[in-house]
């Protein structure tokens, strides 16, 4: 015959997150502190198999979680914070936390030990890159900055390729300066010299013809070059670093001289030469000893 027990009796508690834990199992005995028979028992046959896997050395789905939180800091060095690591990778926020500090329902237990494998294999699968990096991060600008200059160089004037990138033109000057751009200024003026790289700017009415041609002429003040001088435009040296100023200059006067015996009316030919006026032009060949070309030029506005 069974004698009483004194224990008290088990008390079963309902899910408070929503109904998505169900009686029976360990995630309710663990989340809602559920101690009916169920998940009593669920819990100790969990912990069991836990237990059996670890003196046998069976994996049980986890892996080390330290490589993970290296990634992460990986990641938070780009510019790539936890919380858009955990979006990215399709992760839960408490995953991530739970890696790098602790699970939020136990603040003293610190850092995970082992994480489970899936998860670790999403968020070491994130890779740093513009693509991913929220649109207030700061980020470098040199290969911003260039492709700013090169469409400058071709003739597009800072005000149309910041509205035509759909910012505002106080956010290029930053760049131009070498300041850090936030992430969507880049993504944005990147994305528009994909598109205009190979395309000059309209110049049908004269604005436009005097926003061109000021564009080139400060470009070529500024010995900024075209999309066409570089090959890898983010990370290639200057085209013409180290070189004589001069031989630019006798670069843009070849240029002209050819288009010219090719038969390009004047006015066009110092355009397409990078001269930013007829007046300039006539300057920079008499100064080079090219006083036919000078000439030619000249009668242009006589």
């Amino acid at each position: 015959m069974k004698t009483p027990s004194n224990r008290a009796p088990r008390i079963a508690r309902e899910c408070t997150h929503g109904g998505i834990h169900v009686h029976g199992t360990r995630v309710a005995y663990v989340k809602d502190r559920c101690r009916c028979e169920d998940c009593t028992t669920a819990s100790r046959v969990a912990e069991q198999k836990r237990r059996r896997a670890r003196l046998y050395g069976i994996d049980a789905g986890l892996t080390d979680a330290q490589p993970v939180r290296d990634h992460l800091a990986v990641l938070s060095e780009a510019g790539i914070g936890y919380k858009r690591a955990s979006e990215v990778a399709g992760v839960s926020l408490t995953a991530v936390q739970t890696i790098l500090y602790h699970h939020p329902d136990r603040p003293d237990a610190g850092p995970a030990k082992r994480v489970k494998r899936e998860t670790a294999e999403k968020i070491l699968a994130v890779e740093p890159s513009l693509d991913i990096l929220g649109d207030g991060a700061l980020v470098p600008s040199r290969g911003t900055a260039r492709r700013v200059q090169a469409l400058v160089a071709r003739g597009w004037s800072q005000e149309k390729i910041a509205a035509r990138a759909g910012i505002t033109s106080q956010r290029i000057r930053p760049i131009l300066d070498g300041a850090p751009a936030t992430a969507a200024t880049v993504r944005a003026v990147n994305a528009l010299y994909e598109e205009l790289w190979d395309q000059a700017p309209p110049e049908e009415t004269h604005r436009d013809k005097i926003a061109a041609s000021r564009a080139r002429g400060r470009a070529a003040r500024m010995g900024w070059v075209p999309p066409a001088a570089w090959d890898d435009i983010d990370h290639d040296e200057h085209p013409y670093q180290g070189a004589d100023i001069r031989a630019t200059a006798e670069e843009r006067l070849d240029e002209l001289e050819f288009l010219i015996d090719a038969g390009t009316p004047v006015h066009e030919a110092v355009r397409r030469a990078g001269f930013p006026s007829i007046p300039a032009a006539e300057r920079a060949a008499h100064r080079a000893g090219r006083n036919a070309v000078a000439s030619t030029v000249h009668g242009a506005v006589a």
